[in-house]
């Protein structure tokens, strides 16, 4: 029996530029391993970095065979679960993330193993065969998530409230295709400072 009325605005003033490292810890006894994130602000979805951003985030932390998954939790065992992304809200800016569950007394050691890895990425870019293999993830993960009609439905309508264009997903693909090596290399140097890290 709502009356009808005006949709609430979703404009969200911008948070000002972080200028210095900031952390937050709070306790949970009884939720087991420590849960750690650590985040450097990023972008909005409609940027024109999005794509080599989220290239990154999935070549250093999306699946089993990604820079961060094979060298802190297979090869130092520092983590026992590491996952990479770049959530990129529409209405406000989003922030590139590494989010990892370890022991406690890992924390310290896997924070300056991870940020070594982002520093090598910085300094040395991505590999030809690393950047490919992340396009073929963003592919595939394209195909699955419109295997019903429905899904179909479901991915038309969010990229048109998200973006205005219900073809956003598919045009998203092909800019991802364009990225090249040295994109990727630009964008690590441009996000990741450790002035902005939020931990």
């Amino acid at each position: 029996d709502e009356e009808p009325g005006r949709v609430p605005s979703r404009v969200i003033e911008a948070e000002p530029p972080v200028l210095a490292p900031r952390t937050v810890v709070a306790t949970f006894p009884k939720l087991g391993q420590a849960k750690l994130q650590l985040a450097f602000p990023s972008i909005r979805l409609d940027h024109p970095d999005l794509y080599a951003l989220d290239l990154l985030a999935t070549i250093l932390g999306d699946g089993e065979s990604s820079m961060l998954v094979e060298e802190l939790r297979d090869k130092r065992r520092l983590v026992t679960a590491v996952y990479a992304g770049n959530p990129t809200p529409d209405f406000v800016e989003g922030s590139f993330q590494v989010q990892m569950e370890l022991a406690p007394d890992r924390i310290a050691a896997a924070t300056d193993a991870t940020l070594g890895i982002l520093e090598q990425v910085i300094q040395q870019g991505v590999s030809e065969d690393r950047l490919k293999r992340a396009k073929v993830q963003v592919r595939a993960w394209q195909v699955k998530s419109v295997q019903t009609a429905e899904a179909m439905a479901g991915a038309l309508a969010r990229d048109f409230m998200n973006t205005g264009d219900p073809h956003f997903t598919d045009r998203y693909v092909k800019r991802i295709e364009q990225v090249t090596a040295k994109q990727v290399q630009e964008v690590a140097r441009k996000y990741f400072k450790r002035e902005a890290l939020l931990t």
